[in-house]
């Protein structure tokens, strides 16, 4: 059962250090990677219990990824146009979302730290944080 409400309309405010190597690792293009380290995305959550809509909105392209925690779904990686099958569970009030075919994909984990949403990605040891305001 939910215990935080993601719900409303963040704005990227900032990577960590560790960003540039981790998009690097994960494969995406040079040029992909340069547009990923400077543009502000906004992510837009509805939430409806343990029911998710999350809409990525960036300069020429959008993004939804709809799922129900506890259920697999399926991902689309902006990048490559791969899709992967995903779970999202709730771990301590995070939500977690991570691989169920692909197990070398990243987890990818939000939370409410003060008036921040933080997605971590993590794949193997490297973990990168994108930290979010909401607008």
């Amino acid at each position: 059962m939910a215990t935080v409400d993601f719900s409303g309309q963040w704005k990227l405010d900032r990577n960590d250090e560790n960003f540039e190597k981790f998009v690097q690792e994960m494969g995406i293009n040079f040029v992909f990677r340069k547009v990923m380290g400077v543009v502000r995305p906004t992510m837009g959550i509805k939430q409806d219990g343990d029911t998710f809509e999350i809409t990525m909105h960036m300069p020429g392209m959008n993004k939804i990824q709809t799922f129900t925690v506890g259920e697999e779904f399926d991902f689309e990686f902006p990048w490559d146009k791969n899709v992967d099958r995903m779970v999202a569970i709730w771990d301590d009030g995070k939500l977690v979302t991570k691989p169920t075919v692909k197990l070398d994909l990243p987890v990818v984990t939000r939370e409410i730290k003060g008036d921040e949403l933080v997605l971590t990605m993590q794949k193997g040891e490297l973990v990168t944080r994108r930290y979010f305001k909401k607008v």
